[in-house]
């Protein structure tokens, strides 16, 4: 009888786990993106072989003596390597039937060391300041066990070291949920070799810490090595380009366990042992010489290709009992969500808005008119805080709405809650930001979410919003919202969107211009711009007080450029296209050499630097919208003057049109007319396509280089 009562307690106590659907979804939140290059993690052994690392505070004199990274002779500072470890320990076997949350059970317990050396002054912030986050809910949670730092310096010919003073370490709670932990390395300059050694005990069994191999620095040597026991069962996935190297061993475990049982009317104590044998399986997974990663123009984040490992609790299997699988759908994901104080209940708490709705429902609007109506009265009562987040700060969102201030969850679930009390059909939107890289689809999980925007039917016209901008428009999602995919969240209705930009960002730019024969330039230019081109013009001139202000804030941008008079319209209607008129005088653009005016026909609006310099690029090419531009200029020329040269025409474009230019100047009398049109149609290119696209910018900036040439006729 006690026998097979201790086999139940051994069952509920052994290890704790406390696994939900809700909470796996929720809580596995260190995982990274998984990018759609994912695949079933095989390795492929190669000459690469496990190193004998030095032990801390081992530091050798040619480390401190290096002036170069061996692998990349250009980088500023490098990972001379970087171990980390996970264990799966069982700290208390002690479970007293009379107290509850004793035997904790098994822990998860990760530790990290990693040595720097620093080559460069530009470097050290980049890699000597630290933030690790930890996670606590209820009675559950993440904690550091220790934290020790030394940074080595040669002073003199001998080895100086400085000590990671604990007063340095500072804990910053951000929420109920999340502290993180802050500390920068001391005395870190050019020359300096710092290492650091960290531990993290977690309750979190299903957020298995993942490796990043590559970083932004190269890496001599990158190793982890994680140790489950046989109960435990994950899918291990691999992203990027790097061939990692592993080992598998196993070994043989045991744990006592001790259950003390008291009789609750006698007081009597009765104690009982059992002893469990398992397995333990070992991988280590290894490589070494790992280039930086080059960050390069038209990224959505390096997080989503840079290469390293995460894994997936797909199940457990304790001691007599049956296996528990954990693998969600996506199906189940929307659902968890739809029942979460912060986010799926909140929506039908919108009674502090019948006063609104009655007021939109009295005008006479169309459905879609309703639906620009209620997200212009939500982005004009609660602004933005800065603050990205999937969950509402308050569950009922009514103290958003008083203040006037909340998060981007608090304003766009009050906007679907606002959309449903108009008789809208509507529903919550969750995606990841593009910093926050691309959602991992092949794991339905709530973590890969740190967003939500609103989606509104009309028929079967889906319309996208997102109310913290106030230069977002209907269907026009901010840039930080353009990453790939979101899932419609209901409990019924649970699909992928698409989050694309919506259509062209136009920029028209036009102007008449009179030459003097001092090679200044008068006259007007007009820009017109709609789309994301106009949004980001609109945030620059809102940020300034008056149309004054920004006028001298453009010509500070322009060299040479004087503004006499400024005329700007649609600048606070995001419906409309934004144009501002300038009266202009330019100086300083023109090159006299004896009797000849040479200048370039595009002025300042000519393209000078191609954003794409690497040899090779390992990644996409990822745009955030397709845009054209277009500048349409006349030039007079002065008397006494006439055309020499001007550049040929240049037509270019891709065989499929993803990109175009054209090119085209024309002389007619006294006048001279400058036509330049130049498309991005797509929003993605792949790798194989790189080489073709950065040979087309370079010739675009070979062309935007040629010259026109006025000559002076003789008398």
């Amino acid at each position: 009888m006690r026998l097979s009562y201790f086999h139940s307690l051994c069952v509920d106590f052994f290890l704790k786990l406390k696994l939900s659907i809700s909470s796996l979804s929720f809580l596995n939140v260190k995982r990274l993106i998984v990018f759609s290059l994912f695949v079933s993690f095989w390795f492929i052994g190669g000459e690469a072989q496990v190193a004998k690392l030095p032990a801390f505070g081992k530091v050798s004199m040619d480390e401190l003596k290096a002036t170069e990274c061996l692998i990349d002779s250009e980088a500023q500072a490098y990972y001379i390597f970087d171990k980390g470890q996970t264990d799966f320990v069982y700290y208390s076997t002690t479970i007293r039937t009379d107290e509850a949350g004793s035997g904790k059970g098994f822990q998860m317990k990760y530790e990290r060391h990693l040595r720097v050396k620093i080559l460069d002054q530009a470097a050290v912030s980049a890699l000597a300041d630290f933030e690790l986050p930890l996670y606590t809910n209820g009675q559950d949670k993440e904690q550091i066990v220790f934290i020790k730092g030394f940074t080595y310096n040669l002073v003199d010919g001998k080895i100086v070291k400085t000590k990671l003073d604990s007063k340095q370490i500072i804990t910053d709670r951000k929420d109920d949920n999340w502290i993180v932990v802050k500390f920068a390395m001391p005395d870190v300059r050019e020359g300096s070799v710092f290492e650091v050694s960290y531990q993290i005990l977690s309750d979190f069994f299903f957020n298995l810490q993942e490796w990043q191999f590559q970083r932004l620095y190269p890496v001599m040597y990158s190793e982890y090595k994680v140790a489950l026991p046989q109960y435990f069962f994950y899918n291990v996935n691999n992203q990027g380009y790097l061939s990692i190297d592993h080992a598998k061993s196993s070994a043989s475990k045991s744990i006592v366990l001790t259950v003390i049982e008291k009789d609750p009317r006698t007081g009597d104590t009765e104690r009982y042992s059992f002893k469990e044998d398992y397995r333990e399986h070992i991988t280590k997974y290894y490589t070494r010489d790992v280039p930086a990663f080059k960050v390069e123009s038209f990224l959505r984040t390096p997080r989503n290709y840079l290469s390293k490992i995460t894994f997936e609790l797909t199940g457990v299997q304790f001691p007599r009992s049956p296996y528990k699988n954990y693998s969600n759908s996506w199906g189940d994901v929307s659902k968890e969500l739809m029942k979460y104080e912060s986010f799926g209940r909140v929506l039908t708490r919108n009674t502090f808005l019948k006063d609104e709705v009655e007021a939109i429902k009295s005008l006479d609007l169309t459905a879609e008119e309703q639906i620009v109506a209620v997200f212009e009265r939500v982005k004009e009562k609660v602004k933005w805080n800065g603050v990205n987040s999937l969950f509402a700060s308050d569950p009922t969102l009514r103290q958003s709405w008083n203040k006037g201030t909340g998060n981007s969850a608090d304003i766009n679930l009050t906007l679907v809650s606002f959309l449903t009390a108009m008789g809208i059909e509507s529903y919550p939107v969750a995606l990841s930001t593009r910093a926050n890289g691309m959602i991992p689809l092949s794991h339905p999980s709530i973590s890969g979410f740190n967003y939500v925007i609103a989606m509104a039917m009309v028929g079967d016209k889906e319309i996208l919003m997102d109310a913290t901008d106030s230069f977002a428009g209907v269907e026009m999602l901010p840039e930080r919202c353009l990453n790939d995919r979101g899932r419609v969240i209901d409990e019924h209705k649970s699909k992928w969107v698409t989050l694309d930009a919506n259509g062209l960002s136009n920029q028209v730019i036009s102007g008449n211009l009179t030459v003097d024969s001092k090679g200044g330039f008068n006259g007007n230019i007009e820009i017109s711009e709609n789309g994301y081109v106009a949004w980001s013009s609109r945030s620059a001139i809102k940020k300034h007080s008056n149309e004054e202000a920004y006028k001298e804030e453009v010509e500070k941008a322009y060299r040479g450029v004087k503004i006499s008079d400024i005329t700007i319209s649609g600048a606070d209607s995001v419906y409309d296209a934004l144009k501002c008129m300038y009266q202009v005088s330019i100086e300083d653009r023109t090159e006299q050499i004896a009797d000849m005016l040479i200048f370039n026909p595009l002025l300042f609006f000519a393209h000078s630097d191609n954003p794409f310099k690497l040899e090779n690029r390992d990644y996409p090419v990822e745009y955030p919208y397709m845009s054209r531009r277009r500048v349409l200029l006349t030039y007079t020329i002065p008397e006494g003057y006439e055309v020499e040269s001007i550049p040929a025409p240049q037509r270019m474009l891709a065989e499929d049109r993803s990109y175009t230019f054209l090119y085209n100047i024309t002389q007619l009398g006294n006048t001279i007319h400058v036509v330049h049109d130049f498309s991005i149609n797509k929003t993605m290119f792949l790798p194989n396509e790189y080489d073709a696209l950065k040979s087309f910018y370079a010739r675009i900036i070979d062309k935007h280089g040629e010259k026109i040439v006025l000559k002076k006729l003789s008398n």
